[in-house]
């Protein structure tokens, strides 16, 4: 009688354990469900833990016609699985790097239009860069999930395998917690972090980017969408005021998630307050600052294969550089006003080809310089063609013109790229890339000296060429 009461106690304990499996397999997948449109990493590695979790319950559970022989210790060795389980962390990161020559024999050099944000990135970087990211997650008794990432990040100007200009910094440290029984869609978060970034990749360019310091909550359901709401900020190392060092404080509210009878909408708005002083040593004065934007994300989420995504931002003030960073105080470059429009357009109509194209209008306005408007005005697209499973030839043409009020210049500046790779499968986004390139520039006179670096300081055209390998995971 009491073996069988201690086979009925096992049956009873696989019956939990199968319960809790299946309990956290539905959960992992409602997770998988909502990280898709976000962020395709995480939805891989939910999508690899939930098979993890379906081959324990099929190996753990497989029937009840038999037990083990030993179910003690087949008992015990799943709750050592389920314990290691619960303690792994994921690795993820970005890398990328190579090396290039000029037409003259130097290093390779970038062609970027001066008071450009950003440039045309395919055959026209001189870096290696890499962030290194680990990321833990873990349920509480109650539910909760709790969830931790750190990232470094280091970059270097490929000047030497060791080299005394290498930058090693702290890109991302914050936890954040959800499924709590109160609150169980809420998700609240504290530390430094990549805030909701809205980026367009083949310039490299984040156009709503609050990244920072700070604490918030995200997907607070309102109607049919979802609300956000966080407290970002930084500060200056240098000058030291009066009133000590220079800050921003941010309050970020977005609601997104809308749905519109085209896609979704994401709503943004920043209220902005910047301190100042008299700086120490030198009495400059800079007055503190206040102000306001709004922005408005627009993304079809089926077009040939791909997305669009178009975005409107408007604003003033210690809100005009769309940033958690301080608005460059005691330079000429500190900003008023900031107008800017986008548009990515990324299809892949059949399996052989992909594009991404863009357009962008920016104007700032900057009272401490000459001419205080700059205007941007940038178009540009790369097509991928493949010729075979992992071979293909990409090409990139990009123009940009600048209207530099702080330069009192304008002009455009066009670079082409050629560039035969291997990449791991057909999709845009699909990565390792393994590239080789030929990269031509040209640019108006105005420009001379002020595109290409010391190489074409004194041409209005250059050339580069060299190989390069990037990658995500």
């Amino acid at each position: 009688m009491a073996q069988e009461e201690s086979i009925e106690d096992l049956r009873l304990e696989f019956e939990r354990m199968r319960l809790d499996y299946e309990s956290r397999i539905a959960r992992l997948e409602s997770e998988q469900s909502n990280f898709v449109a976000q962020n395709t990493n995480q939805t891989n590695e939910l999508a690899a833990q939930t098979e993890v979790l379906r081959r324990q319950l099929e190996l753990r559970v497989p029937g009840y016609t038999a037990l083990p022989d030993n179910a003690e210790q087949e008992l015990l060795s799943d709750i050592r699985d389920q314990e290691v389980f619960q303690n792994l962390f994921t690795f993820h990161g970005y890398a990328r790097s190579g090396f290039g020559g000029s037409g003259t024999g130097s290093d390779q050099e970038v062609f970027q239009a001066p008071d450009a944000p950003s440039k045309y990135r395919l055959g026209n970087e001189n870096d290696t860069y890499v962030e290194l990211s680990l990321e833990r997650s873990r349920q509480l008794g109650n539910g909760t999930m709790v969830r931790g990432e750190l990232m470094f990040a280091m970059q270097t100007q490929q000047n030497a395998s060791f080299d005394p200009s290498d930058n090693f910094v702290l890109r991302q440290s914050y936890l954040e917690m959800w499924n709590s029984p109160l609150l169980p869609e809420w998700k609240f978060w504290v530390g430094n972090r990549y805030y909701d970034r809205h980026d367009i990749h083949v310039i490299d360019y984040f156009f709503l980017d609050m990244s920072g310091y700070g604490g918030g909550i995200e997907d607070i359901p309102f109607h049919n969408a979802k609300l956000a709401v966080a407290y970002l900020g930084g500060a200056a190392e240098l000058p030291v005021t009066d009133n000590g060092r220079i800050a921003d404080h941010n309050i970020d509210v977005r609601l997104y998630d809308i749905s519109v009878p085209t896609g979704t909408l994401l709503l943004w708005g920043l209220g902005s307050y910047e301190s100042g002083g008299t700086a120490d040593g030198t009495g400059d004065v800079q007055s503190s600052d206040r102000g306001y934007a709004l922005g408005a994300v627009h993304v079809i989420e089926e077009l040939f294969g791909g997305f669009t995504k178009t975005s409107v931002q408007w604003g003033e003030g210690a809100a005009s550089n769309f940033s958690s960073s301080v608005n460059m105080p005691f330079t000429q470059s500190s900003l008023d006003s900031q107008l800017q429009f986008t548009n990515t357009v990324t299809i892949q109509p059949n399996d052989w080809f992909t594009m991404q194209a863009v357009g962008i209008y920016r104007r700032t306005t900057a009272p401490e310089q000459t001419d205080e408007k700059t205007e941007w005005v940038s178009a540009g697209l790369r097509p991928i063609v493949h010729l075979t499973e992992h071979g293909a030839v990409a090409v990139e043409y990009g123009v940009d013109h600048i209207d530099s009020g702080r330069l009192q210049a304008s002009g455009e500046v066009h670079k082409l790229t050629v560039s035969p790779m291997l990449r791991a499968d057909n999709n845009f986004f699909s990565r390792p890339e393994l590239r080789s390139f030929v990269t031509f520039a040209w640019w108006d006179d105005e420009f001379r000296g002020l595109v290409g670096g010391p190489t074409y300081a004194n041409d209005p055209n250059g050339i580069s060429f060299g190989v390069q390998g990037e990658h995500w995971w």
